[in-house]
């Protein structure tokens, strides 16, 4: 089991970074998730020079992974502007949604420690530290983090054939990657979840109602052939990684496969 946490954690910290834009605007940050979620991986399993060594290959590794990335790639998602953000939150609080910050978050996330503390008292810190030394934690949350994020540049490498094809055909595809691969995370997280937690039929039933949702726009005749050759494709290699990804999780903590 601690080798199924350190390959998959390995894995996860140095290719999520490359898949998340928002973790590409600045090397710090690339720095920061890759060193606290190899440190994470790494030294619960490994001991001594060795932990650190294949923790410090791992950083070099994420860091490299993404120069070589930004170089030779430009991100499908662009990164949003100031503007954008005033627009979007000026919709969201036209329906009564207050768009998240880091300090609403914080308030959030307060009360949680502070109820933690209480509930485990002198104890807390043993709490803790069972948590992140919890290989069945660690390997499900490595699960998830690499069918969500990581698994999205598995369905591109699916779905990029019919990209310039759906773009001659809507007119700029600006407009419909963007939405496919935050629609793709959800779908992906919803489908980890119930397959890991047993729940088969539930992860069937959510992947027929994102079809329904999308069938009205590839019975449209101007953009039905390319666009639902492109939702299929997406929809069933987003399934099959999420599928995949979770079968893995339940194999390496001891549960049966399905």
């Amino acid at each position: 089991m601690g080798l199924a946490r350190l390959l998959l954690g390995l894995v996860v910290a140095v290719a999520l970074p490359a898949s998340v834009p928002r973790l590409l605007l600045g090397h710090w940050r690339v720095l920061l998730f890759t060193g606290i979620y190899g440190a994470y991986t790494v030294f619960p399993v490994i001991d001594g020079w060795a932990a650190f060594s294949v923790w410090f290959v791992t950083i070099v590794a994420g860091q490299a992974d993404v120069l070589i990335r930004k170089s030779t790639t430009r991100p499908i998602i662009a990164v949003e502007t100031a503007a954008d953000r005033t627009t979007s939150t000026g919709i969201l609080r036209r329906f009564g949604i207050a768009a998240a910050s880091a300090p609403s978050t914080a308030l959030v996330v307060v009360p949680i420690v502070v109820a933690w503390l209480a509930f485990y008292g002198a104890s807390s810190g043993k709490a803790v530290t069972r948590l992140i030394q919890s290989d069945e934690i660690g390997i499900v949350i490595s699960g998830l983090l690499l069918a969500v994020f990581v698994g999205n540049e598995v369905v591109a490498l699916f779905v990029r054939r019919y990209l310039p094809l759906l773009g001659q055909a809507q007119g700029g595809v600006n407009r419909i990657v963007p939405l496919g691969i935050y629609v793709g995370w959800v779908e992906r997280a919803v489908v980890f979840a119930f397959v890991a937690g047993g729940q088969s039929d539930a992860a069937a039933l959510a992947i027929a109602a994102k079809a329904l949702v999308r069938l009205p726009q590839v019975q449209d005749e101007q953009k039905g052939s390319i666009l639902g050759q492109y939702i299929i494709m997406g929809t069933l290699s987003s399934t099959l990684i999420s599928v995949i990804a979770a079968v893995a999780v339940r194999l390496a903590i001891g549960l049966p496969a399905l």
